[in-house]
């Protein structure tokens, strides 16, 4: 009974598979960032989304985050599959799946149909997502914090470059169409040169025969891995409603013009860079206090960016603070952590885990949002959502066991 090969033969090398390997991380981070493509650049062109179907506040705060609730239950589906079928199978089918819904949402015929476009897109993306994390973590053992890190980094291009090349399409063609066709076009070239270029040693590492793990059907529940998941509602619930709601709030209530909008927007990808520092970081040392930092962080941008009624300078520097606390370590370090708190063998349900905590509660974020700032007004409502809910987090890393959060004896 063979096992399949260890993740410590080819990453930091300089051996023509080390190459590989890199250039197999490159490829999957390029297929993540056209997913951040997507994600962000719904949002900058929600005014005209709503005008052109009639959308109401509600259904447009609906739709700025639904996507994510097919991405979170998928994701946990994908985080079984991956435990039990081969990554790159996956990871493809995800892609394909993204590239699909992405095409048919311009095409879409109405509220209903768009919703359904949008559920699809995160189901693509949520397969994708707990498969590329288990891949990429399993393979790149001694340096998780790099590797991970760099995925989040790609996130972040995507993020940044979506709404000024989002409004830059529309703004050109004259129709919000545009920015999804170049999307789906990527996403389908990239499928393409994944499944040409990455190989299977890369996506599937093991550390046990592969007949051990197909049988392997519990995964183990500690309070780390219940802590985690805790920790991650926060960039899912009180993250997607800023990010879902953020642009029509700078557009209607402070009125910045498209370009203000763009960069103001998308500068919050900034943020996600920092990936790679807080991932080695979280490596080397306690990362209690990382996500302590980034939680307040959070918390304190939240509040001020939708209750100081500042330019697009003041409001840029919130963006990268927000970016910087949820993206580039929150998120980052809590998705090391709870693939720190089972076996290898489980990485993938727990990743499936995670992405089910961040994104099921997304789903219905710019719904509650938008809800509460109707009643209450944006000031309120953020009060509410964006900085007193987070304390939930600081009580989560209050009870992780400090066995999870010790650094790595095993890197120089």
């Amino acid at each position: 009974m063979s096992t399949q090969p260890t993740a410590l033969s080819a990453p930091g090398t300089r051996t023509p598979r080390g190459a590989t390997a890199l250039l197999a991380l490159v490829v999957l981070d390029l297929t993540f960032l056209v997913n951040a493509l997507d994600r962000q650049v719904l949002p900058v062109l929600l005014p005209d989304i709503r005008t052109e179907y009639q959308l109401s506040a509600g259904q447009s705060g609906l739709l700025s985050t639904v996507f994510t609730l097919g991405l979170g239950f998928a994701g946990l589906a994908s985080g079984f599959l991956t435990d039990r079928f081969r990554r790159k199978t996956v990871i493809a089918v995800g892609i394909a799946v993204f590239s699909v819904a992405t095409l048919l949402q311009p095409l879409s015929t109405g509220f209903t149909t768009l919703v359904t476009y949008r559920i699809l897109s995160g189901v693509g993306e949520g397969i994708q997502y707990a498969a590329l994390f288990a891949a990429v973590g399993s393979f790149f053992v001694r340096r998780k914090g790099f590797a991970l890190g760099s995925i989040n980094v790609a996130y972040g291009v995507g993020a940044f470059l979506s709404p000024v090349v989002g409004t830059a399409l529309a703004d050109g063609f004259g129709s919000w169409h545009a920015p999804f066709f170049l999307y789906a076009g990527l996403g389908a070239l990239l499928l393409v040169v994944m499944l040409v270029v990455v190989p299977r040693w890369f996506t599937e590492v093991r550390t046990e025969p592969a007949a051990a793990i197909a049988v392997r059907t519990k995964l183990p529940v500690n309070r780390n891995l219940l802590a985690c998941a805790v920790l991650a509602f926060v960039p899912g619930f009180c993250g997607y409603s800023y990010l879902g709601l953020y642009p029509t709030y700078l557009r209607t209530e402070l009125h910045f013009g498209t370009g203000e909008l763009g960069v103001v927007t998308g500068i919050f990808a900034v943020g996600s860079l920092l990936s790679m520092v807080s991932g080695p970081l979280a490596d080397r040392y306690n990362p209690r206090w990382l996500l302590v930092a980034s939680v307040v962080g959070s918390m304190v941008a939240g509040a001020l960016m939708f209750n100081l009624h500042s330019g697009p300078v003041v409001q840029a520097l919130l963006s990268v603070v927000e970016g910087i606390s949820l993206s580039g370590f929150l998120l980052l370090v809590t998705s090391m952590l709870i693939q720190r708190s089972v076996p290898v063998s489980a990485v993938g349900r727990a990743t499936g885990i995670f992405t089910l905590s961040v994104y099921l509660p997304a789903a219905v974020s710019g719904y509650v949002f938008a809800s509460l700032v109707q009643r209450l007004g944006w000031g309120t409502a953020a009060l509410i959502q964006l900085t007193a809910l987070p304390v939930v987090a600081l009580i989560a890393i209050a009870v992780l066991d400090h066995r999870v959060l010790q650094p790595r004896k095993d890197l120089p």
